[in-house]
């Protein structure tokens, strides 16, 4: 299965955790193209979505289009990054735009005290 920086599938959380994701739901790949295409190395990097609306910097929004394949409104979780092996990402939903992407590493630059210049 191929699978790209940006592509949304869908990933079962297990039972809820504290303040973690739980459940199946739609997560958005993160890691790298050049990482995820060595052969032979079976992680990826995700962030869980949400359908709940959350005010933070950290949440990036997800407009439901044909492309991304989302039903409603939802909101990457850039503060929750998730290693996870590829084997465990179920069907494809879709890809998001370069500029949701650019939202996303936005809200994970926060998470990681990341600064870029502008």
């Amino acid at each position: 299965m191929a699978i790209e920086r940006g592509d949304i599938f869908w990933h079962d959380f297990g039972v809820p955790q504290d303040s973690r994701q739980g459940g199946a739901r739609p997560v958005l790949v993160v890691q790298s193209d050049s990482l995820n295409r060595i052969v032979g190395y079976t992680l990826t990097v995700i962030v869980p979505l949400t359908t709940k609306e959350r005010p933070a910097a950290t949440f990036a929004r997800i407009e439901p289009t044909l492309q991304n394949g989302l039903k409603s409104t939802s909101w990457a979780i850039c503060n929750q990054l998730f290693t996870v092996p590829k084997a465990d990402l179920s069907e494809r939903s879709g890809r998001v735009s370069p500029e949701v992407m650019e939202e996303v590493e936005r809200g994970i630059s926060i998470t990681l005290g990341i600064t870029r210049a502008r």
